[in-house]
Protein backbone atom coordinates (compact mmCIF):
# COMPACT_ATOMS: atom_id res chain seq x y z
CA UNK A 1 0.00 0.00 0.00
CA UNK A 2 0.91 3.58 -0.62
CA UNK A 3 1.48 5.97 2.12
CA UNK A 4 -1.28 8.43 3.29
CA UNK A 5 -1.14 11.91 1.28
CA UNK A 6 0.32 14.31 3.41
CA UNK A 7 -1.75 17.44 4.77
CA UNK A 8 0.16 20.23 4.04
CA UNK A 9 -0.69 21.51 0.66
CA UNK A 10 3.46 21.79 0.17
CA UNK A 11 4.18 17.97 0.01
CA UNK A 12 1.13 17.63 -1.73
CA UNK A 13 2.44 20.10 -4.32
CA UNK A 14 -1.14 21.91 -4.60
CA UNK A 15 -1.75 24.39 -6.99
CA UNK A 16 -3.18 26.80 -4.73
CA UNK A 17 -1.17 26.29 -1.22
CA UNK A 18 -1.36 29.19 1.44
CA UNK A 19 1.19 27.62 3.91
CA UNK A 20 3.63 28.41 0.47
CA UNK A 21 2.85 31.61 0.14
CA UNK A 22 3.60 32.42 4.44
CA UNK A 23 5.86 30.67 4.80
CA UNK A 24 8.08 32.53 1.39
CA UNK A 25 6.39 36.00 2.19
CA UNK A 26 9.43 37.96 2.06
CA UNK A 27 10.90 36.62 -0.84
CA UNK A 28 7.78 36.86 -2.88
CA UNK A 29 7.34 40.88 -1.77
CA UNK A 30 10.68 41.01 -2.72
CA UNK A 31 10.38 39.49 -6.06
CA UNK A 32 7.61 41.90 -6.60
CA UNK A 33 8.92 44.93 -5.73
CA UNK A 34 12.19 44.08 -7.85
CA UNK A 35 9.67 43.37 -10.75
CA UNK A 36 7.62 46.77 -10.10
CA UNK A 37 11.14 48.33 -10.22
CA UNK A 38 11.86 46.79 -13.43
CA UNK A 39 9.17 48.31 -15.26
CA UNK A 40 8.65 51.75 -13.96
CA UNK A 41 11.93 52.74 -14.34
CA UNK A 42 12.54 51.92 -17.79
CA UNK A 43 9.09 53.14 -19.35
CA UNK A 44 9.80 56.90 -16.72
CA UNK A 45 13.31 57.02 -18.50
CA UNK A 46 12.26 55.99 -22.10
CA UNK A 47 9.10 58.39 -21.56
CA UNK A 48 12.20 61.37 -20.93
CA UNK A 49 13.79 60.22 -24.12
CA UNK A 50 10.46 59.39 -26.27
CA UNK A 51 8.73 62.71 -25.72
CA UNK A 52 11.93 65.26 -26.79
CA UNK A 53 12.26 62.80 -29.84
CA UNK A 54 8.47 62.99 -30.68
CA UNK A 55 8.68 66.77 -30.13
CA UNK A 56 11.89 67.56 -32.55
CA UNK A 57 10.37 64.71 -35.19
CA UNK A 58 6.82 66.66 -35.03
CA UNK A 59 8.71 70.28 -35.10
CA UNK A 60 10.97 69.11 -37.65
CA UNK A 61 9.51 66.82 -40.21
CA UNK A 62 12.77 66.31 -41.99
CA UNK A 63 13.80 64.46 -38.92
CA UNK A 64 10.79 62.46 -38.14
CA UNK A 65 12.10 59.96 -40.69
CA UNK A 66 16.02 59.69 -38.95
CA UNK A 67 13.76 59.37 -35.65
CA UNK A 68 11.52 56.68 -36.19
CA UNK A 69 14.40 54.76 -38.48
CA UNK A 70 16.40 54.61 -35.54
CA UNK A 71 14.26 53.33 -32.96
CA UNK A 72 12.47 50.64 -35.44
CA UNK A 73 16.17 49.70 -36.15
CA UNK A 74 16.70 49.34 -32.12
CA UNK A 75 13.40 47.01 -31.76
CA UNK A 76 13.93 44.91 -34.72
CA UNK A 77 17.36 43.80 -32.65
CA UNK A 78 16.37 40.60 -31.18
CA UNK A 79 16.76 40.89 -27.42
CA UNK A 80 18.94 38.43 -26.62
CA UNK A 81 21.63 40.29 -29.23
CA UNK A 82 20.76 43.82 -27.63
CA UNK A 83 21.45 41.78 -24.23
CA UNK A 84 24.65 40.83 -25.40
CA UNK A 85 25.67 44.18 -26.75
CA UNK A 86 24.72 45.46 -23.48
CA UNK A 87 26.44 43.18 -21.72
CA UNK A 88 30.37 44.46 -21.59
CA UNK A 89 28.59 48.09 -20.87
CA UNK A 90 26.65 47.56 -17.73
CA UNK A 91 27.67 44.02 -16.60
CA UNK A 92 25.15 41.63 -15.74
CA UNK A 93 23.23 43.65 -13.11
CA UNK A 94 19.61 45.58 -13.35
CA UNK A 95 21.15 48.50 -15.10
CA UNK A 96 21.30 45.68 -17.87
CA UNK A 97 17.76 45.23 -18.30
CA UNK A 98 16.69 48.89 -17.67
CA UNK A 99 18.96 49.80 -20.35
CA UNK A 100 17.47 47.15 -22.66
CA UNK A 101 14.08 48.18 -22.39
CA UNK A 102 14.10 51.30 -22.57
CA UNK A 103 15.94 50.96 -25.85
CA UNK A 104 12.79 48.23 -27.12
CA UNK A 105 9.77 50.95 -25.52
CA UNK A 106 11.67 54.18 -27.47
CA UNK A 107 9.85 52.76 -30.92
CA UNK A 108 6.01 52.20 -29.33
CA UNK A 109 6.51 55.65 -27.16
CA UNK A 110 8.24 57.68 -29.95
CA UNK A 111 5.32 56.69 -32.41
CA UNK A 112 2.80 56.69 -30.63
CA UNK A 113 3.52 60.15 -29.02
CA UNK A 114 3.86 61.96 -32.20
CA UNK A 115 0.71 60.41 -33.43
CA UNK A 116 -0.73 62.17 -30.57
CA UNK A 117 0.45 65.44 -31.84
CA UNK A 118 0.17 65.21 -35.29
CA UNK A 119 -3.39 64.56 -34.66
CA UNK A 120 -4.38 68.19 -32.70
CA UNK A 121 -5.78 69.91 -35.38
CA UNK A 122 -4.36 73.24 -37.03
CA UNK A 123 -7.34 74.99 -36.05
CA UNK A 124 -7.01 74.04 -32.51
CA UNK A 125 -3.58 75.45 -32.61
CA UNK A 126 -4.34 78.65 -34.09
CA UNK A 127 -6.67 79.41 -31.66
CA UNK A 128 -4.29 78.63 -28.68
CA UNK A 129 -1.95 80.74 -30.14
CA UNK A 130 -4.79 83.51 -30.61
CA UNK A 131 -5.27 83.22 -26.88
CA UNK A 132 -1.61 84.28 -26.29
CA UNK A 133 -0.52 80.35 -26.35
CA UNK A 134 3.46 80.25 -26.52
CA UNK A 135 5.36 77.11 -27.92
CA UNK A 136 5.94 75.33 -24.17
CA UNK A 137 2.37 76.06 -23.30
CA UNK A 138 0.89 74.84 -26.09
CA UNK A 139 2.86 71.81 -25.94
CA UNK A 140 2.39 71.16 -22.17
CA UNK A 141 -1.34 71.71 -22.95
CA UNK A 142 -1.71 69.85 -26.02
CA UNK A 143 0.08 66.94 -24.16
Amino acid sequence: MSPPAPDDCLARNTWICGEYLSTRRHILLDAVLEHLQLTAVPVALALALAVPLAVVARRWSWAAGPVLALTTILYTIPSLAMFSLLLPVYGLSASLVVAGLVLYSLTLLVRNILAGLRAVPEETRQAARGMGYGPVRLLRRAA
